[in-house]
């Protein structure tokens, strides 16, 4: 039981640290693709930590929209 817990452990730290990564590298996609298309354009904004604001901003929304839709 105690190995169990121990690799348990393991993979939430795992799937924690892809999801930090997926977060901020999908937000730097969206950002560059701010600059490259127009309709875009609004999402290119970055703040001065050099962090896209807008884009994870709309992320962050569309995420907590999916959380109360599908529950």
């Amino acid at each position: 039981p105690r190995a169990a817990n121990l690799m348990s452990l393991l993979v939430m730290a795992s799937a924690l640290g892809g999801v930090n990564g997926l977060i901020f590298s999908a937000s730097r996609i969206h950002a560059r693709l701010g600059e490259d298309y127009r309709l875009l354009g609004w999402l290119r904004g970055f703040s001065r930590a050099e962090a896209p604001l807008a884009s994870l901003v709309v992320q962050g929304l569309v995420v907590v929209g999916m959380i109360i839709t599908v529950g």
